[in-house]
């Protein structure tokens, strides 16, 4: 028996929650088995095609006459191409197989280095150290002096003050795997372009999306140096690639 003849409820039945977890990992075993097939399959075509061409020249050769040497060339000459040409469509059908389980592969590889990825939780990085007590008398005297500080009503004797920098934001995007995988599916599917842009301008232009992502907050731009560009609508497409 093997992993293709047990079927998805047979695991479930047999370990429960963890069915989908065996499934999982054994998947990347039967792609390489699948790989393996194949691989003895074109060597039984790479055989099976030798066999053939020595035994057609030597039966040539033996009811062949001395005469007839020249047309025997010819007709061998003309069977190695039509064999050589149908073994090479034969191969070329491997060869794409074997492509798309390693793509499989690589998918699946990406997607458990993903799923291991800790979580950066974003804490506030203080810069400037404050009071943490309460403004007394004085300091809220001094603040009042500021129309800005009196007009929009946030200012009271309990108020705490402090500055804060994020130096790292929260991301479960890698910049570079995801737009190689991107490049990867669409050559998969024989795009060259989209809307005319080339694929490796594409892939500039998002790398410049990820990696120098601005917004405006308050009328005021600001630039994320750290992180990925999270909740922007292209990475959210590319993250769901």
């Amino acid at each position: 028996m093997t992993f293709d003849d047990i079927t998805i409820a047979t695991y479930q039945n047999l370990f429960g929650n963890e069915a989908n977890k065996i499934i999982q990992e054994l998947q990347p075993r039967k792609l390489n088995d699948q790989l393996k097939k194949y691989e003895l399959k074109l060597k039984h075509y790479e055989d099976l095609y030798q066999n053939e061409i020595n035994m057609f020249e030597s039966k040539l050769i033996q009811t062949s006459l001395n005469h007839q040497h020249t047309q025997v060339g010819i007709s061998m000459t003309l069977l190695k191409y039509y064999l050589s040409h149908h073994t090479n469509q034969l191969i070329r059908q491997i060869r794409y197989r074997e492509a798309c389980v390693h793509v499989k592969l690589v998918r699946q590889h990406h997607r458990h280095l993903l799923s291991k990825q800790q979580i950066v939780d974003v804490y506030p990085h203080i810069i400037a150290d404050v009071p943490t007590i309460a403004l007394n008398r004085l300091q809220l005297d001094y603040l009042s002096k500021s129309k800005a500080c009196t007009k929009n009503g946030y200012l009271k004797p309990k108020t705490y003050l402090c500055t804060f920098d994020i130096t790292d934001l929260y991301t479960m995007l890698p910049q570079e795997e995801s737009l190689d995988i991107l490049i990867e599916f669409l050559l998969q599917h024989d795009y060259q372009k989209v809307q005319n842009i080339p694929i490796d301008i594409i892939r500039k232009l998002a790398l410049i999306v990820i990696k120098e992502n601005v917004f405006v907050y308050e009328r005021k731009f600001y630039r994320q140096v750290i992180g990925g560009a999270m909740s922007s609508a292209f990475t959210l497409t590319l993250a769901n690639t």
